[in-house]
């Protein structure tokens, strides 16, 4: 589905998912916020005052956290894929070998026990394993109807990220399954 209509769709649970993921954010680090309509969410909620670089390849978050004085924003640049809404072609992968980042709050588009963090695209799969290779920390924002699922590019296994969060209704079955693969998780607040 295009970045324009996610947007649109489960706004309250997406910011119910954020609200939870900012308080991993300690003062002074460098953020990456990777594409996706939920870590548009966490841009919306950054705490001010922080001073925290924020890299993004996310076009949307980009242009939302422009306006904030409080925070030093580095712009991913390369060719924009109109579905991820951000770059994340060979570019990108080159800016991002070049940063050190303290946390990434890391797109999914399906996670399992048996497939771990996956996507459907390669080049956004390639992205990510990026991302996750200059992070010291890691957490994925997970809605209810990425769990359980495996897309055909796997990213990582499940216990590659330091936390996954998960909607405060998310199915115990499916919390269970990605805790026995290693995955420490967090439910959001109603």
């Amino acid at each position: 589905m295009p970045i324009a209509q996610r947007f649109e769709e489960g706004v309250s649970r997406k910011r119910a998912l954020a609200s939870m993921a900012v308080a991993s954010i300690e003062k002074g680090s460098t953020v990456f916020l990777d594409n996706g309509s939920t870590n548009l969410a966490v841009a919306e909620r950054l705490p001010q005052g922080y001073d925290l670089l924020v890299a993004t390849g996310s076009i949307a978050i980009a242009a939302l956290l422009q306006k904030r004085d409080d925070i030093d924003l580095m712009m991913i640049g390369g060719a924009v894929d109109r579905v991820i809404g951000g770059a994340i072609d060979g570019t990108a992968l080159k800016a991002v070998a070049r940063l050190n980042i303290d946390l990434c709050v890391l797109g999914a588009c399906a996670l399992s026990a048996r497939g771990g963090l996956s996507a459907f695209e390669t080049a956004d799969a390639d992205f990510k394993r990026a991302l996750l290779a200059r992070s010291s920390g890691a957490i994925v924002l997970a809605t209810n109807e990425k769990l359980g699922l495996c897309a055909p590019q796997r990213i990582a296994p499940v216990d590659a990220v330091d936390r996954i969060i998960v909607e405060h209704d998310a199915s115990p079955d499916a919390e269970r399954e990605l805790a026995s693969a290693g995955a420490t998780i967090i439910r959001a607040r109603v």
